[in-house]
């Protein structure tokens, strides 16, 4: 576990407890800087996840979108939404399904009509906890993913194109990922 002054332990910066709720009912920003400047990417905190009650096993793995109070049609993986950008390509957001044990993070692009989801990515293992710690942007269509205690660190590329229909997004994927070990050398784990 890194304890760092000033950071919760175990990565979770940015994490709300019910009880903490705030007042303006908007979701806690995680605790890492704006974006540094780069042009046509904004950090936004227009977004929120719908609630899901009962037991957790029986939660859907999907919540819906909802902007500005109104509950969308559109749901995507996740129960807390951790980051939401403003991008040239779309939304992207990085979820989680709250599960302090066997954490996954989902990074979802999304249409700016906010119809459909134009890819997705899931980092996640079972018996393996994935808390996502920070993503920092090198420009408007790349970013790079670091989970808490974890040495490798995952670059995400947003194409131009790629496939959307649902069945064959694996196929040529909008949003693509690749793991790397530390970011002076920059290499995905293959050496590609």
């Amino acid at each position: 576990m890194n304890d760092e002054p000033g950071r919760p332990p175990g990565g979770m910066a940015g994490r709300r407890d019910d009880a903490d709720a705030g007042d303006a009912g908007m979701p806690d920003v995680p605790d890492v800087p704006d974006v540094p400047d780069v042009p046509g990417i904004t950090r936004i905190r227009r977004f929120e996840l719908e609630k899901h009650t009962g037991p957790y096993e029986s939660w859907p793995l999907a919540s819906r979108l909802i902007v500005d109070g109104q509950t969308l049609p559109l749901a995507i993986p996740g129960y807390t939404l951790l980051f939401q950008f403003d991008t040239p390509s779309g939304y992207l957001f990085a979820t989680d399904f709250d599960c302090p044990f066997e954490e996954a993070a989902s990074f979802v692009l999304v249409s700016r009509d906010l119809r459909r989801i134009l890819g997705a990515r899931q980092i996640g293992a079972p018996y393996c906890s994935f808390w996502l710690d920070d993503i920092r942007w090198l420009d408007d269509t790349h970013f790079i993913a670091t989970f808490a205690d974890d040495p490798y660190h995952w670059r995400f590329t947003i194409r131009a194109r790629g496939v959307t229909w649902r069945w064959l997004r694996w196929l040529c994927p909008r949003l693509t990922m690749a793991r790397f070990r530390s970011e002076a050398d920059g290499r995905s784990q293959d050496g590609t």
